[in-house]
């Protein structure tokens, strides 16, 4: 039994999020919404308990090593609510939430976006998001992947790399529209045209009025 002099607590919040320890303190697993449970190895001289299954406390005679395995807890909680946040945002957004610049109709409505047409590489910390414009030579496609990017730039885990781009084949321009959507400085500074961010707010927030 070893002697415990540091204490560190931590209660783990999120939908469905749980925790749970084995190997008397040796293993710490995590149900944090993923597929998978995750499991992390708790170092030597720190121990681990769960007195409710949301409710962790680190342990030991160390008190570095404790607040260092305390700290790597908080990230994975902290990485998977934000990848939670981020797919509620998703689900939503794909839904209803913005409207096609050139139609009364959602991106949805008209195929332009889908469920599908996201994914997220937990691995990889990468998001992607391809859209199908309606016309090959579509003058509307950077502003729609504007749109994108601004309905989801606060929900973006700050680990996680994220790509917008067009369907593969799907519009004429392919190249040059996603160099620009993918350009951080090509994309605030569009966003700085006055008549173009009146159509990117009016195409995200038209269905709110």
């Amino acid at each position: 039994m070893m002697e415990a002099k540091f204490f560190r607590f931590l209660k783990i919040v999120g939908v469905g999020f749980k925790a749970r320890a084995e190997a008397e303190g040796r293993l710490l697993y995590l149900k944090l919404g993923y597929s998978h449970e995750v499991e992390l190895t708790v170092p030597p001289a720190v121990r681990v308990f769960c007195f409710k299954n949301n409710v962790v406390c680190c342990t030991g005679i160390d008190k570095g090593r404790v607040h260092q395995f305390a700290a790597a807890v908080r990230s994975s909680a902290v990485a998977a609510f934000s990848l939670f946040s981020l797919l509620i945002a998703i689900e939503k957004m794909v839904d209803k939430d913005i409207r096609d610049p050139e139609h009364p109709y959602s991106l949805e409505q008209l195929s332009v976006l889908s469920e599908e047409s996201i994914t997220v590489d937990e691995k990889l910390g990468r998001i992607l998001i391809t859209f199908t414009p309606t016309i090959q030579h579509c003058s509307m496609a950077t502003v729609i992947g504007l749109c994108l990017r601004e309905k989801l730039k606060d929900c973006f885990p700050p680990h996680f790399k994220v790509d917008i781009k067009v369907a593969p084949g799907s519009h004429a321009n392919e190249e040059s529209v996603n160099k620009q959507l993918n350009d951080k400085e090509r994309v605030a500074a569009a966003l700085e045209n006055p008549n173009l961010r009146q159509l990117v707010d009016e195409c995200l927030y038209s269905s709110e009025l």
